[in-house]
């Protein structure tokens, strides 16, 4: 019921909206030391260690194998994975199905749209930007690539909110909408993901000895922690 311990650790944290670091007074403060991280990762490198997961990463041929051979029987993981579970477990058509994730939404981000401050054209800029953001463009891509939509309108379309094949019938994009309009806001710093792939590593390893997850925790923490 598990791919990899560190997908359920990153859902784990944003269901509590956090990501290594606070704003306070327009300024980024250090909580990596967290009993949120610290809760999360040691229960989850339990869920590796007991062999739980199929240690199979997302986005790799091992992930891949592991679907087509039905070693994963359900996991959690972002919206976007639509795609690699209908090309990897093709034949399995009709049996999948989307749930909330225990223990309350969750959202750890996706793509986004930006121009730079000294653009020549920023108006052009901010009329792609809308077009690319806009119902229309996020419909294309969730019924031909899977791909969850930015815009909240697109769940209010019939033609997109359609019983899934694939999924035995279901309204997909129904159940992720109330998942994304119900998750937690994340404050992403510019640190957040240099961290966050430390742990997500250090999960990895875990995967594959019997290291005291304690131990480790208090390791990256002392790494990352603000001196």
């Amino acid at each position: 019921m598990c791919d990899h311990a560190g997908q359920v650790y990153q859902a784990r944290l944003a269901q509590e909206g956090y990501a290594y670091f606070e704003q306070e007074d327009g300024e980024d403060v250090n909580i990596v030391d967290s009993p949120i991280s610290h809760d999360a990762f040691v229960e989850t490198a339990s869920l590796a260690q007991d062999g739980l997961c199929a240690n199979a990463e997302p986005y790799t041929p091992e992930f891949n194998a592991a679907l087509t051979q039905e070693d994963i029987v359900g996991f959690v993981g972002p919206a976007w994975e639509d795609g690699l579970l209908k090309s990897a477990g093709e034949l399995q058509s009709g049996n999948w199905r989307v749930t909330t994730v225990p223990g309350g939404p969750a959202a750890t981000g996706g793509t986004f749209v930006s121009a730079l401050s000294a653009s020549e054209h920023p108006e052009a800029a901010a009329e792609l930007a809308a077009f690319i953001g806009g119902t229309e463009f996020q419909k294309i891509g969730y019924l031909e690539k899977g791909l969850f939509p930015a815009s909240t309108g697109v769940a209010a379309d019939p033609e997109a909110a359609s019983p899934q094949e694939y999924y035995g019938g279901q309204d997909t994009l129904g159940a992720l909408a109330q998942t994304a309009e119900e998750a937690p806001l994340v404050y992403q710093a510019p640190d957040s993901g240099t961290v966050a792939s430390q742990f997500f590593v250090a999960l990895n390893d875990l995967s594959f000895n019997d290291d005291d997850a304690e131990k480790v925790y208090s390791s990256l923490v002392e790494k990352n922690s603000a001196e």
